[in-house]
């Protein structure tokens, strides 16, 4: 019996490394453990049908679009590699979102949030590290930059603070993380976490919740004049006020407008013009040269100019629309946007905790514009849990 617990707790301390780690590029290690964890549940393999279409779906209209496009040669030969390196990209991490989502089916919801309080153990570990000990100014936990760790605290915050009712040893580590997690000062982070506090103090009905938001709204408006102090916030200021004063034609390098923010919204641009232009989709891999045809051409976003931009066009960087929500999207056209709508009408339904609402609005929001992040691996969590709380107590979540 103790040898079996044992080997549960190490499965967990794998499979949460593997989701910690995610942006770090290790795709075998990815691969490795979504291929373990289909071999230690066989023969019980349990998914809720929705959830397995939805990643079938998905990975069926990136892989055979791509390939359809690959056909009619909408893509120059030279990147039919990219476009099939780029659609084992996106299986691999679709297998495992849906191996992690197997795992999570043989435990309870309390099991669960467990291994999602792993994986917030680990970055802050991580954060706690590179503050004390690298003196730096911007934390990234165990993330490839602060703009993923910003994913992961958006994602996992709300959780923590379903999970701080139910494990009360945790209490002091979820405060912790809370409080370490904003000093990524991604701008991302800065742009979403204040929609969840309003979200939070809106809507929930556990009154030490709502205290506790409104102190942090409190405190958030005196701490204001220092976070537009930031660099990272002052320069997307800057971005906004020239975008209103000069349009597009004035976000170039001689008005000191950041590279990644030109690229980002040319990128963004572009995405946008995809999916109209191609409603069922482009396919994996179909974004880098459909960019490139349109910075060449006399597109609206054309005029834009930068560093990484420059980088693209002479071959040496690779377009992505910096959105893992768009990127899904342009990809896979209307067999992404059906599923997500599925999934959103339920998640938001009326019966589904507060905290777990907020978690998948954050999610959402912050997918459109963080690009490095095990998306869709988050949502299989959601998806778990959702399906979990129709045979389980949630009173103790709210």
């Amino acid at each position: 019996m103790k040898g079996q617990s044992l080997y549960i707790h190490i499965q967990f301390l794998l499979v949460a490394l593997a989701i910690a780690i995610f942006t770090l590029g290790y795709t075998y290690f990815t691969l490795f453990t979504g291929l373990f964890i289909l071999a230690t549940s066989y023969p019980a393999f349990r998914l809720p049908k929705n959830t397995f279409i939805f990643y079938l779906i998905i990975a069926l209209a990136g892989a055979s679009i791509a390939g359809v496009m690959i056909g009619i040669d909408a893509f120059p030969d030279a990147e039919t590699k990219n476009v099939l390196l780029r659609i084992r990209y996106f299986l691999i991490r679709i297998l495992f979102a849906m191996s992690v989502c197997i795992f999570l089916m043989r435990f309870s919801l309390e099991k669960i949030l467990y291994l999602a309080y792993l994986i917030m153990l680990i970055h802050l570990i991580a954060g706690l590290y590179q503050l004390v000990f690298l003196d730096a100014k911007r934390i990234y936990m165990l993330t490839s930059e602060p703009s993923a760790a910003a994913m992961y605290y958006v994602f996992l915050a709300p959780l923590m603070i379903g999970y701080y009712n139910i494990n009360k040893g945790a209490r002091f580590w979820i405060i912790l993380f809370l409080i370490t997690g904003l000093l990524t000062q991604s701008k991302a982070l800065f742009l979403v976490v204040p929609v969840l506090i309003f979200y939070f103090v809106i809507r929930s009905e556990n009154k030490k919740i709502k205290t506790a938001f409104w102190i942090i709204v409190i405190a958030g408006v005196l701490a204001a004049p220092f976070i537009i102090g930031l660099h990272e916030v002052e320069r997307l200021i800057y971005f906004i006020e020239i975008l209103k004063e000069q349009g597009i034609e004035g976000l170039t390098e001689q008005n000191r407008i950041w590279s990644t923010f030109t690229l980002r919204f040319s990128s963004v641009l572009t995405a946008l013009q995809l999916m109209i232009e191609f409603p069922w989709g482009i396919g994996f891999g179909g974004f880098h040269s459909m960019y490139i045809d349109k910075m060449l051409s006399d597109s609206i976003q054309s005029t834009l100019t930068g560093v990484e931009i420059r980088g693209i066009l002479n071959g040496e960087l690779y377009a992505t629309p910096k959105s893992i929500f768009l990127e899904y999207a342009v990809s896979c056209g209307i067999f992404f946007w059906v599923p997500i709508l599925m999934v959103s009408r339920k998640a938001l339904s009326g019966n589904v905790p507060v905290t777990i609402k907020a978690s998948f609005i954050g999610l959402i929001l912050i997918s459109l514009i963080v690009e490095l992040s095990p998306f869709l691996t988050f949502l299989g969590f959601i998806m778990i849990l959702l399906h979990k709380l129709s045979n389980e107590n949630n009173r103790l979540l709210v």
